[in-house]
Protein backbone atom coordinates (compact mmCIF):
# COMPACT_ATOMS: atom_id res chain seq x y z
CA UNK A 1 0.00 0.00 0.00
CA UNK A 2 3.02 2.30 1.08
CA UNK A 3 3.86 2.38 -3.02
CA UNK A 4 0.32 4.05 -3.52
CA UNK A 5 0.96 6.90 -1.05
CA UNK A 6 2.94 10.36 -1.70
CA UNK A 7 4.55 13.04 -0.06
CA UNK A 8 5.12 16.60 -1.14
CA UNK A 9 6.44 16.84 -4.38
CA UNK A 10 9.59 19.48 -4.72
CA UNK A 11 9.69 19.48 -8.12
CA UNK A 12 7.77 23.00 -8.78
CA UNK A 13 8.39 24.58 -12.26
CA UNK A 14 7.57 28.16 -12.49
CA UNK A 15 4.48 27.50 -13.82
CA UNK A 16 3.03 25.75 -10.86
CA UNK A 17 1.86 28.70 -8.60
CA UNK A 18 0.55 26.66 -5.78
CA UNK A 19 -1.59 27.91 -3.13
CA UNK A 20 -0.39 28.89 0.66
CA UNK A 21 -1.46 26.41 3.31
CA UNK A 22 -1.39 28.06 6.50
CA UNK A 23 -3.54 25.23 8.63
CA UNK A 24 -4.52 27.24 11.47
CA UNK A 25 -7.46 24.91 12.93
CA UNK A 26 -4.45 22.59 13.86
CA UNK A 27 -3.09 24.60 16.37
CA UNK A 28 -6.14 24.89 18.21
CA UNK A 29 -7.30 21.25 17.54
CA UNK A 30 -6.07 17.91 18.24
CA UNK A 31 -5.03 15.57 15.66
CA UNK A 32 -4.65 11.77 15.50
CA UNK A 33 -1.47 10.45 13.72
CA UNK A 34 -2.20 6.51 14.20
CA UNK A 35 -2.56 4.48 11.20
CA UNK A 36 -4.60 4.89 8.21
CA UNK A 37 -6.78 2.10 8.95
CA UNK A 38 -10.48 1.47 9.43
CA UNK A 39 -10.76 2.14 13.41
CA UNK A 40 -12.08 4.14 16.26
CA UNK A 41 -10.47 7.51 16.43
CA UNK A 42 -10.79 9.17 20.09
CA UNK A 43 -9.80 11.98 21.57
CA UNK A 44 -9.33 13.93 18.01
CA UNK A 45 -11.04 16.15 15.91
CA UNK A 46 -8.94 14.82 12.82
CA UNK A 47 -7.06 12.11 11.28
CA UNK A 48 -3.66 12.27 9.58
CA UNK A 49 -3.95 10.96 6.48
CA UNK A 50 -2.81 10.32 2.26
CA UNK A 51 -4.16 10.27 -0.25
CA UNK A 52 -3.90 7.37 -2.73
CA UNK A 53 -3.07 8.20 -6.04
CA UNK A 54 -5.39 7.08 -9.06
CA UNK A 55 -3.90 5.47 -12.64
CA UNK A 56 -3.71 8.48 -15.69
CA UNK A 57 -5.59 10.95 -13.91
CA UNK A 58 -7.40 13.81 -16.27
CA UNK A 59 -9.55 16.96 -15.92
CA UNK A 60 -13.32 16.64 -16.76
CA UNK A 61 -14.40 20.10 -15.32
CA UNK A 62 -12.82 23.17 -13.61
CA UNK A 63 -14.02 25.87 -12.06
CA UNK A 64 -11.94 29.21 -12.97
CA UNK A 65 -13.76 31.18 -10.72
CA UNK A 66 -12.92 28.95 -7.35
CA UNK A 67 -9.70 28.37 -8.70
CA UNK A 68 -8.90 31.82 -8.97
CA UNK A 69 -10.39 32.48 -5.47
CA UNK A 70 -7.64 30.42 -4.16
CA UNK A 71 -4.69 31.62 -6.38
CA UNK A 72 -4.31 28.62 -8.34
CA UNK A 73 -2.83 28.81 -11.46
CA UNK A 74 -5.11 27.41 -14.55
CA UNK A 75 -5.54 28.29 -18.19
CA UNK A 76 -9.39 28.15 -18.52
CA UNK A 77 -10.04 28.92 -21.97
CA UNK A 78 -7.42 28.63 -25.34
CA UNK A 79 -8.25 30.42 -28.24
CA UNK A 80 -5.30 29.44 -30.56
CA UNK A 81 -2.75 26.54 -30.81
CA UNK A 82 0.30 28.35 -28.42
CA UNK A 83 -2.39 28.94 -25.93
CA UNK A 84 -3.69 25.34 -26.00
CA UNK A 85 -0.21 24.21 -25.11
CA UNK A 86 0.45 26.21 -22.55
CA UNK A 87 -3.47 25.30 -21.34
CA UNK A 88 -2.49 21.54 -21.83
CA UNK A 89 0.99 21.85 -19.75
CA UNK A 90 -1.22 23.90 -16.84
CA UNK A 91 -3.84 20.80 -16.81
CA UNK A 92 -0.65 18.62 -16.71
CA UNK A 93 0.29 20.35 -13.59
CA UNK A 94 -3.16 20.79 -11.89
CA UNK A 95 -4.21 17.06 -12.44
CA UNK A 96 -1.69 15.64 -10.44
CA UNK A 97 -2.71 17.52 -7.08
CA UNK A 98 -6.47 17.99 -7.56
CA UNK A 99 -6.47 13.91 -8.27
CA UNK A 100 -4.00 13.84 -4.87
CA UNK A 101 -1.32 11.94 -6.82
CA UNK A 102 0.78 14.73 -5.39
CA UNK A 103 0.73 17.40 -2.30
CA UNK A 104 1.47 20.98 -2.37
CA UNK A 105 4.12 22.62 -0.30
CA UNK A 106 2.23 22.82 3.27
CA UNK A 107 -0.28 20.67 2.47
CA UNK A 108 -1.02 18.12 5.90
CA UNK A 109 -4.09 15.98 4.65
CA UNK A 110 -6.52 14.67 7.34
CA UNK A 111 -9.92 13.26 7.77
CA UNK A 112 -12.48 15.00 10.05
CA UNK A 113 -13.95 12.75 12.99
CA UNK A 114 -17.98 13.36 13.76
CA UNK A 115 -20.67 11.19 14.57
CA UNK A 116 -24.07 11.94 13.53
CA UNK A 117 -27.92 10.89 13.93
CA UNK A 118 -28.91 8.84 11.00
CA UNK A 119 -32.66 8.83 10.21
CA UNK A 120 -33.50 9.98 13.87
CA UNK A 121 -31.13 7.32 15.29
CA UNK A 122 -27.89 7.93 16.78
CA UNK A 123 -25.30 6.21 14.85
CA UNK A 124 -21.63 6.93 16.65
CA UNK A 125 -18.69 7.35 14.89
CA UNK A 126 -19.29 8.52 10.96
CA UNK A 127 -16.41 10.49 9.91
CA UNK A 128 -15.27 11.43 6.43
CA UNK A 129 -14.94 8.19 4.95
CA UNK A 130 -14.51 9.23 1.34
CA UNK A 131 -13.04 12.78 1.86
CA UNK A 132 -9.53 14.19 2.60
CA UNK A 133 -8.63 17.67 3.12
CA UNK A 134 -5.63 19.09 1.97
CA UNK A 135 -5.80 21.67 4.93
CA UNK A 136 -6.41 25.58 5.42
CA UNK A 137 -5.07 27.96 2.59
CA UNK A 138 -5.28 31.98 2.62
CA UNK A 139 -5.48 33.68 -0.90
CA UNK A 140 -4.36 37.07 -1.57
CA UNK A 141 -7.38 38.75 0.33
CA UNK A 142 -6.93 37.25 2.92
CA UNK A 143 -9.42 34.64 2.83
CA UNK A 144 -9.23 31.72 4.56
CA UNK A 145 -10.82 28.74 2.72
CA UNK A 146 -10.27 24.72 2.75
CA UNK A 147 -9.51 22.73 0.52
CA UNK A 148 -11.15 19.16 0.65
CA UNK A 149 -10.51 16.10 -1.99
CA UNK A 150 -13.97 13.73 -2.44
CA UNK A 151 -13.21 10.35 -3.67
CA UNK A 152 -9.42 10.60 -3.03
CA UNK A 153 -9.04 6.86 -1.28
CA UNK A 154 -9.54 5.05 2.23
CA UNK A 155 -9.41 6.68 5.60
CA UNK A 156 -10.09 5.98 9.24
CA UNK A 157 -13.75 6.27 8.79
CA UNK A 158 -14.28 4.64 5.52
CA UNK A 159 -16.25 1.83 7.40
CA UNK A 160 -17.23 -0.89 4.60
CA UNK A 161 -16.13 1.87 1.41
CA UNK A 162 -13.47 1.95 -0.53
CA UNK A 163 -13.22 5.97 -0.03
CA UNK A 164 -13.88 6.39 -3.75
CA UNK A 165 -16.48 8.40 -5.86
CA UNK A 166 -17.23 8.04 -9.46
CA UNK A 167 -17.99 10.45 -12.14
CA UNK A 168 -21.30 10.74 -11.82
CA UNK A 169 -21.82 11.40 -8.55
CA UNK A 170 -18.86 13.61 -8.66
CA UNK A 171 -20.25 15.59 -11.87
CA UNK A 172 -23.48 15.83 -9.67
CA UNK A 173 -21.65 17.52 -6.84
CA UNK A 174 -19.77 20.06 -8.84
CA UNK A 175 -22.81 21.00 -11.28
CA UNK A 176 -25.26 21.51 -8.16
CA UNK A 177 -22.81 23.46 -5.67
CA UNK A 178 -21.70 25.91 -8.52
CA UNK A 179 -25.58 26.02 -9.28
CA UNK A 180 -26.39 27.07 -6.07
CA UNK A 181 -23.85 28.93 -5.43
CA UNK A 182 -25.04 31.51 -8.70
CA UNK A 183 -28.60 30.75 -6.84
CA UNK A 184 -27.33 32.94 -4.00
CA UNK A 185 -27.76 30.02 -1.61
CA UNK A 186 -24.84 29.33 0.97
CA UNK A 187 -22.99 26.16 -0.20
CA UNK A 188 -19.56 25.09 -0.56
CA UNK A 189 -17.73 25.20 -3.90
CA UNK A 190 -16.33 22.85 -6.24
CA UNK A 191 -13.04 23.42 -8.25
CA UNK A 192 -13.03 20.34 -10.40
CA UNK A 193 -13.62 17.19 -10.92
CA UNK A 194 -10.68 14.76 -12.06
CA UNK A 195 -11.65 10.85 -13.62
CA UNK A 196 -8.95 8.15 -13.77
CA UNK A 197 -8.36 4.72 -15.16
CA UNK A 198 -8.73 3.53 -11.65
CA UNK A 199 -11.83 0.84 -11.67
CA UNK A 200 -14.39 0.75 -8.50
CA UNK A 201 -16.93 -1.76 -8.06
CA UNK A 202 -20.55 -0.48 -8.22
CA UNK A 203 -24.13 -1.31 -7.92
CA UNK A 204 -25.99 1.82 -9.75
CA UNK A 205 -29.31 0.42 -8.96
CA UNK A 206 -29.10 -1.94 -5.79
CA UNK A 207 -29.89 -4.72 -7.76
CA UNK A 208 -27.22 -7.37 -7.20
CA UNK A 209 -25.92 -5.97 -10.62
CA UNK A 210 -22.59 -4.66 -9.87
CA UNK A 211 -20.42 -3.05 -13.31
CA UNK A 212 -16.72 -1.12 -13.00
CA UNK A 213 -16.85 2.29 -13.16
CA UNK A 214 -13.72 5.11 -13.29
CA UNK A 215 -12.66 6.12 -9.64
CA UNK A 216 -13.18 10.37 -9.56
CA UNK A 217 -11.88 13.17 -7.45
CA UNK A 218 -14.29 16.30 -6.75
CA UNK A 219 -12.63 19.03 -5.16
CA UNK A 220 -14.67 21.05 -2.93
CA UNK A 221 -13.94 24.46 -0.97
CA UNK A 222 -15.55 26.14 2.04
CA UNK A 223 -14.75 28.43 5.13
CA UNK A 224 -14.93 25.03 7.25
CA UNK A 225 -16.54 21.58 6.91
CA UNK A 226 -17.30 21.33 10.39
CA UNK A 227 -20.47 20.14 10.92
CA UNK A 228 -23.63 19.49 14.03
CA UNK A 229 -22.60 16.19 13.96
CA UNK A 230 -18.79 17.38 14.68
CA UNK A 231 -19.95 18.55 18.40
CA UNK A 232 -21.04 14.66 18.64
CA UNK A 233 -18.57 12.80 19.40
CA UNK A 234 -18.45 12.80 23.01
CA UNK A 235 -21.82 11.47 23.31
CA UNK A 236 -22.60 8.93 25.75
CA UNK A 237 -24.25 5.59 25.00
CA UNK A 238 -26.87 5.40 23.20
CA UNK A 239 -29.73 4.02 24.53
CA UNK A 240 -31.70 2.82 21.57
CA UNK A 241 -28.64 2.52 19.36
CA UNK A 242 -26.19 1.21 22.03
CA UNK A 243 -23.72 3.34 20.01
CA UNK A 244 -21.68 6.29 21.82
CA UNK A 245 -19.20 8.84 20.60
CA UNK A 246 -15.72 7.73 19.80
CA UNK A 247 -14.23 10.53 22.39
CA UNK A 248 -17.17 9.55 25.11
CA UNK A 249 -16.46 11.32 28.45
CA UNK A 250 -13.89 13.40 26.82
CA UNK A 251 -16.20 16.91 27.27
CA UNK A 252 -12.70 19.15 27.55
CA UNK A 253 -12.57 18.22 23.00
CA UNK A 254 -16.55 19.49 22.57
CA UNK A 255 -15.68 22.74 24.93
CA UNK A 256 -12.31 23.65 22.35
CA UNK A 257 -14.08 22.73 19.46
CA UNK A 258 -17.15 25.03 20.25
CA UNK A 259 -14.85 27.74 20.89
CA UNK A 260 -12.21 27.48 18.18
CA UNK A 261 -15.66 27.68 15.85
CA UNK A 262 -16.86 30.93 17.67
CA UNK A 263 -13.65 32.85 17.26
CA UNK A 264 -13.11 31.93 13.83
CA UNK A 265 -16.38 31.90 12.32
CA UNK A 266 -18.32 34.34 14.62
CA UNK A 267 -15.92 36.55 15.78
CA UNK A 268 -17.99 39.53 16.96
CA UNK A 269 -20.04 36.84 18.84
CA UNK A 270 -16.65 35.87 20.67
CA UNK A 271 -15.61 39.50 21.41
CA UNK A 272 -18.70 41.02 22.77
CA UNK A 273 -19.95 37.34 24.89
CA UNK A 274 -16.63 35.74 25.83
CA UNK A 275 -16.39 36.76 29.10
CA UNK A 276 -19.58 35.38 29.86
CA UNK A 277 -19.52 31.67 28.62
CA UNK A 278 -23.49 30.92 28.92
CA UNK A 279 -24.20 33.86 27.24
CA UNK A 280 -21.58 32.93 24.29
CA UNK A 281 -22.61 29.61 23.68
CA UNK A 282 -26.49 31.20 23.44
CA UNK A 283 -25.44 33.75 20.90
CA UNK A 284 -23.87 31.16 18.78
CA UNK A 285 -26.51 29.02 18.82
CA UNK A 286 -28.86 31.32 18.17
CA UNK A 287 -27.25 32.86 15.15
CA UNK A 288 -26.44 29.04 13.85
CA UNK A 289 -30.26 28.32 13.82
CA UNK A 290 -30.81 31.57 11.83
CA UNK A 291 -28.47 30.68 9.33
CA UNK A 292 -29.78 27.13 9.54
CA UNK A 293 -33.38 28.10 9.30
CA UNK A 294 -32.55 30.75 6.37
CA UNK A 295 -30.54 28.07 4.28
CA UNK A 296 -33.75 25.53 4.53
CA UNK A 297 -36.04 28.64 3.53
CA UNK A 298 -33.78 28.72 -0.02
CA UNK A 299 -33.94 25.75 -0.49
CA UNK A 300 -37.90 25.35 -0.62
CA UNK A 301 -38.09 28.51 -3.11
CA UNK A 302 -35.92 26.28 -5.19
CA UNK A 303 -37.77 23.11 -4.98
CA UNK A 304 -34.10 22.07 -3.52
CA UNK A 305 -34.47 18.72 -1.13
CA UNK A 306 -31.23 17.20 0.07
CA UNK A 307 -32.23 13.93 0.89
CA UNK A 308 -30.31 13.08 3.48
CA UNK A 309 -30.37 15.86 6.64
CA UNK A 310 -28.58 13.75 9.23
CA UNK A 311 -26.43 15.67 11.74
CA UNK A 312 -23.69 14.89 10.15
CA UNK A 313 -24.93 16.67 7.17
CA UNK A 314 -25.47 19.82 8.70
CA UNK A 315 -22.83 22.83 8.66
CA UNK A 316 -21.87 24.45 11.34
CA UNK A 317 -21.88 27.91 9.27
CA UNK A 318 -25.29 27.45 7.39
CA UNK A 319 -24.07 25.86 4.52
CA UNK A 320 -25.54 23.22 1.63
CA UNK A 321 -23.11 20.19 2.51
CA UNK A 322 -22.30 16.85 1.07
CA UNK A 323 -24.31 16.52 -2.13
CA UNK A 324 -26.05 12.82 -2.39
CA UNK A 325 -29.49 11.65 -3.19
CA UNK A 326 -30.50 15.18 -3.48
CA UNK A 327 -32.78 17.00 -6.36
CA UNK A 328 -34.96 19.35 -7.60
CA UNK A 329 -38.89 19.06 -7.89
CA UNK A 330 -39.95 18.57 -11.29
CA UNK A 331 -43.77 17.30 -10.79
CA UNK A 332 -44.67 19.39 -7.85
CA UNK A 333 -45.77 17.09 -4.73
CA UNK A 334 -45.38 18.61 -1.05
CA UNK A 335 -44.26 15.01 -0.09
CA UNK A 336 -41.70 14.94 -3.01
CA UNK A 337 -38.77 12.37 -1.90
CA UNK A 338 -35.21 12.66 -3.45
CA UNK A 339 -33.63 9.56 -1.61
CA UNK A 340 -35.32 5.98 -2.46
CA UNK A 341 -33.85 5.04 1.23
CA UNK A 342 -36.38 7.25 2.89
CA UNK A 343 -39.61 5.59 2.35
CA UNK A 344 -41.21 7.19 5.29
CA UNK A 345 -40.36 10.66 3.73
CA UNK A 346 -38.43 11.84 6.73
CA UNK A 347 -36.03 13.87 4.52
CA UNK A 348 -38.87 15.01 2.27
CA UNK A 349 -39.39 18.47 0.72
CA UNK A 350 -42.82 19.08 3.30
CA UNK A 351 -40.24 17.66 6.03
CA UNK A 352 -37.17 19.12 5.65
CA UNK A 353 -37.90 22.52 7.82
CA UNK A 354 -38.73 20.77 10.85
CA UNK A 355 -36.28 18.17 10.66
CA UNK A 356 -33.52 20.90 10.59
CA UNK A 357 -35.30 22.37 13.57
CA UNK A 358 -34.67 19.05 15.01
CA UNK A 359 -30.78 18.92 14.21
CA UNK A 360 -30.14 22.12 15.68
CA UNK A 361 -32.28 21.07 18.76
CA UNK A 362 -29.45 17.68 18.62
CA UNK A 363 -26.76 20.55 18.52
CA UNK A 364 -27.81 22.30 21.71
CA UNK A 365 -27.59 19.35 24.06
CA UNK A 366 -23.77 19.49 22.63
CA UNK A 367 -23.39 22.88 23.68
CA UNK A 368 -25.50 22.09 27.29
CA UNK A 369 -23.21 19.03 27.85
CA UNK A 370 -20.18 21.45 27.39
CA UNK A 371 -21.44 24.00 29.71
CA UNK A 372 -22.35 21.66 32.56
CA UNK A 373 -19.13 20.34 32.21
CA UNK A 374 -17.38 23.60 32.27
CA UNK A 375 -19.61 24.20 35.49
CA UNK A 376 -18.34 21.30 37.50
CA UNK A 377 -14.76 21.77 36.58
CA UNK A 378 -14.95 25.70 37.79
CA UNK A 379 -14.44 27.03 41.09
CA UNK A 380 -17.56 29.29 41.12
CA UNK A 381 -21.23 27.70 42.13
CA UNK A 382 -22.89 26.05 39.85
CA UNK A 383 -24.64 28.95 38.02
CA UNK A 384 -27.43 26.69 35.49
CA UNK A 385 -28.62 23.34 36.12
CA UNK A 386 -29.14 21.06 33.24
CA UNK A 387 -32.77 21.40 32.94
CA UNK A 388 -32.32 25.92 33.24
CA UNK A 389 -29.94 25.24 29.99
CA UNK A 390 -31.87 23.10 28.55
CA UNK A 391 -34.80 25.42 29.04
CA UNK A 392 -32.89 28.54 27.84
CA UNK A 393 -31.89 26.86 24.53
CA UNK A 394 -35.23 25.52 23.68
CA UNK A 395 -36.18 28.84 24.03
CA UNK A 396 -33.56 30.48 21.52
CA UNK A 397 -34.38 27.55 19.26
CA UNK A 398 -38.11 28.41 19.23
CA UNK A 399 -38.29 32.00 19.23
CA UNK A 400 -35.16 31.57 16.64
CA UNK A 401 -36.36 29.58 14.22
CA UNK A 402 -39.57 29.78 12.56
CA UNK A 403 -40.10 33.31 12.15
CA UNK A 404 -36.54 32.86 10.67
CA UNK A 405 -37.98 30.65 8.38
CA UNK A 406 -40.67 32.80 7.18
CA UNK A 407 -39.30 36.19 7.12
CA UNK A 408 -36.53 34.79 4.99
CA UNK A 409 -39.29 32.36 3.19
CA UNK A 410 -41.84 35.43 2.14
CA UNK A 411 -38.68 37.79 1.15
CA UNK A 412 -37.93 35.28 -1.60
CA UNK A 413 -41.18 33.89 -2.38
CA UNK A 414 -42.36 37.85 -2.95
CA UNK A 415 -39.25 38.22 -5.65
CA UNK A 416 -40.51 35.02 -7.49
CA UNK A 417 -43.51 36.35 -8.22
CA UNK A 418 -43.46 40.05 -8.35
CA UNK A 419 -45.60 40.67 -4.96
CA UNK A 420 -44.04 43.95 -4.03
CA UNK A 421 -46.20 45.75 -1.11
CA UNK A 422 -45.30 43.16 1.66
CA UNK A 423 -49.16 41.42 3.02
CA UNK A 424 -47.58 39.05 5.20
CA UNK A 425 -51.16 36.66 6.27
CA UNK A 426 -52.81 37.29 2.54
CA UNK A 427 -48.88 36.22 0.66
CA UNK A 428 -48.44 33.72 2.73
CA UNK A 429 -52.00 32.10 1.86
CA UNK A 430 -51.88 33.26 -2.08
CA UNK A 431 -48.09 31.19 -1.88
CA UNK A 432 -49.90 27.84 -0.25
CA UNK A 433 -52.22 28.24 -2.62
CA UNK A 434 -50.22 28.55 -5.90
CA UNK A 435 -48.48 25.29 -4.31
CA UNK A 436 -51.36 23.65 -3.59
CA UNK A 437 -52.59 24.00 -7.43
CA UNK A 438 -49.09 22.92 -8.61
CA UNK A 439 -49.60 19.50 -7.01
CA UNK A 440 -53.40 18.79 -7.86
CA UNK A 441 -52.48 19.54 -11.66
CA UNK A 442 -49.06 18.06 -11.45
CA UNK A 443 -46.99 21.45 -12.43
CA UNK A 444 -43.42 20.91 -12.60
CA UNK A 445 -41.97 23.56 -10.03
CA UNK A 446 -39.29 25.35 -11.79
CA UNK A 447 -41.17 25.83 -15.05
CA UNK A 448 -44.42 27.02 -13.75
CA UNK A 449 -42.51 30.50 -12.44
CA UNK A 450 -40.60 30.16 -15.54
CA UNK A 451 -44.16 30.36 -17.40
CA UNK A 452 -45.69 33.15 -15.08
CA UNK A 453 -42.45 35.27 -16.08
CA UNK A 454 -42.77 34.66 -20.01
CA UNK A 455 -46.42 35.98 -19.79
CA UNK A 456 -45.38 38.74 -18.32
CA UNK A 457 -43.03 39.29 -20.48
CA UNK A 458 -45.21 38.68 -23.94
CA UNK A 459 -46.99 41.46 -22.38
CA UNK A 460 -44.33 43.75 -22.58
CA UNK A 461 -43.31 43.15 -25.78
CA UNK A 462 -46.55 43.15 -27.20
CA UNK A 463 -48.39 46.33 -25.01
CA UNK A 464 -44.72 48.17 -23.35
CA UNK A 465 -44.67 49.19 -19.83
CA UNK A 466 -47.50 50.76 -19.04
CA UNK A 467 -50.21 49.14 -20.59
CA UNK A 468 -48.50 46.21 -17.87
CA UNK A 469 -49.10 49.03 -15.05
CA UNK A 470 -52.06 49.63 -16.12
CA UNK A 471 -53.37 45.51 -16.44
CA UNK A 472 -51.64 44.69 -12.95
CA UNK A 473 -53.97 47.37 -11.50
CA UNK A 474 -56.77 46.42 -12.98
CA UNK A 475 -58.32 43.84 -10.45
CA UNK A 476 -61.05 42.95 -13.00
CA UNK A 477 -58.33 42.23 -15.70
CA UNK A 478 -59.43 38.32 -16.87
CA UNK A 479 -56.27 39.25 -19.98
CA UNK A 480 -53.29 39.51 -17.63
CA UNK A 481 -52.73 36.07 -17.07
CA UNK A 482 -51.96 33.67 -20.13
CA UNK A 483 -52.81 30.05 -19.38
CA UNK A 484 -51.54 27.87 -21.97
CA UNK A 485 -48.33 28.66 -20.61
CA UNK A 486 -49.07 27.42 -17.66
CA UNK A 487 -50.92 24.35 -18.46
CA UNK A 488 -48.43 23.26 -20.44
CA UNK A 489 -46.24 22.33 -17.43
CA UNK A 490 -48.58 20.49 -15.99
CA UNK A 491 -48.85 16.30 -16.12
CA UNK A 492 -51.25 14.85 -17.74
CA UNK A 493 -54.21 13.00 -15.24
CA UNK A 494 -53.41 9.33 -15.65
CA UNK A 495 -49.64 10.70 -14.32
CA UNK A 496 -51.76 12.56 -11.94
CA UNK A 497 -53.42 9.26 -10.96
CA UNK A 498 -50.46 7.01 -10.33
CA UNK A 499 -48.69 9.55 -8.27
CA UNK A 500 -51.24 9.50 -6.05
CA UNK A 501 -51.78 5.98 -5.74
CA UNK A 502 -51.40 4.37 -2.50
CA UNK A 503 -48.85 2.41 -1.49
CA UNK A 504 -51.10 -0.70 -0.61
CA UNK A 505 -52.04 -1.30 -4.08
CA UNK A 506 -54.33 -4.59 -3.11
CA UNK A 507 -55.97 -2.72 -0.44
CA UNK A 508 -56.57 0.26 -3.06
CA UNK A 509 -58.00 -2.50 -5.98
CA UNK A 510 -60.48 -3.66 -3.06
CA UNK A 511 -61.98 -0.66 -2.38
CA UNK A 512 -61.95 0.25 -5.73
CA UNK A 513 -63.85 -3.03 -6.54
CA UNK A 514 -66.05 -3.13 -3.73
CA UNK A 515 -67.54 0.43 -3.76
CA UNK A 516 -68.52 2.68 -6.84
CA UNK A 517 -68.40 5.54 -4.49
CA UNK A 518 -66.54 6.02 -1.42
CA UNK A 519 -67.32 7.87 1.01
CA UNK A 520 -65.79 9.84 3.95
CA UNK A 521 -67.28 7.63 6.77
CA UNK A 522 -65.81 4.94 5.30
CA UNK A 523 -62.42 6.04 5.04
CA UNK A 524 -62.51 6.80 8.64
CA UNK A 525 -63.95 3.20 9.49
CA UNK A 526 -60.59 1.92 7.71
CA UNK A 527 -58.53 4.01 9.63
CA UNK A 528 -59.56 3.14 12.98
CA UNK A 529 -59.48 -0.53 12.07
CA UNK A 530 -55.77 0.30 11.46
CA UNK A 531 -56.51 -0.87 7.75
CA UNK A 532 -55.26 2.12 6.43
CA UNK A 533 -52.98 4.85 7.42
CA UNK A 534 -53.35 8.60 7.38
CA UNK A 535 -50.81 8.82 4.32
CA UNK A 536 -52.35 5.93 1.98
CA UNK A 537 -56.05 8.02 3.37
CA UNK A 538 -54.46 10.99 1.60
CA UNK A 539 -53.37 9.75 -1.26
CA UNK A 540 -57.04 7.98 -2.45
CA UNK A 541 -58.72 11.34 -1.36
CA UNK A 542 -56.42 12.55 -4.20
CA UNK A 543 -56.68 9.58 -6.58
CA UNK A 544 -60.52 9.91 -6.11
CA UNK A 545 -60.92 13.49 -6.93
CA UNK A 546 -58.33 12.87 -9.77
CA UNK A 547 -60.72 9.94 -11.19
CA UNK A 548 -64.07 11.96 -10.64
CA UNK A 549 -62.19 14.64 -12.72
CA UNK A 550 -61.33 12.29 -15.33
CA UNK A 551 -64.94 10.60 -15.42
CA UNK A 552 -66.46 14.39 -15.93
CA UNK A 553 -64.08 15.19 -18.77
CA UNK A 554 -65.20 11.89 -20.54
CA UNK A 555 -68.56 12.61 -19.89
CA UNK A 556 -68.35 15.96 -22.06
CA UNK A 557 -66.82 13.91 -25.16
Amino acid sequence: MSSNRYSVSSELSGLEQYPRFENIQFKYLPIDSGPNIIRSVPNACFARVSPTKVENPRIVLLSPDVLNMLNIKHEANHHNEQNYRKEQKTASYLVEYLSGNKLWPGSEPTAHCYCGYQFGSFAGQLGDGAAISLGELTNEQGEHWELQLKGSGLTPFSRQGDGRKVLRSSLREFLCSEAMYYLSIPTTRAASVITSDTLVERDMFYTGDSIFEKASITSRVAKTFIRFGSFEISKPHDPVTGRSGPSVGNLTIVSQLIDYVIQRFYPDIWKEHSSDIVNCYMEFFKEVVKRTATLVALWQTVGFCHGVLNTDNMSIIGLTIDYGPFGFIDQFTWDHISNTSDPDGRYSYAQQPSVCAWNCARLSECLIQALSDQQKCSDKNLQFTDDDLTEKFTHVLNSTYMPCFESVYLKRMREKLGLFNAKDEIDTELIHSLFDTMEKTGADFTNTFLALEDTLSQILCQHGENSLKERLNDANNSCLLKPDLVVEECCSLSLLQETFEPDDMELHRQLIARFSEIRENILHKLEEMKMLKSDAKEKLYKELELRNQNNRKSSHH
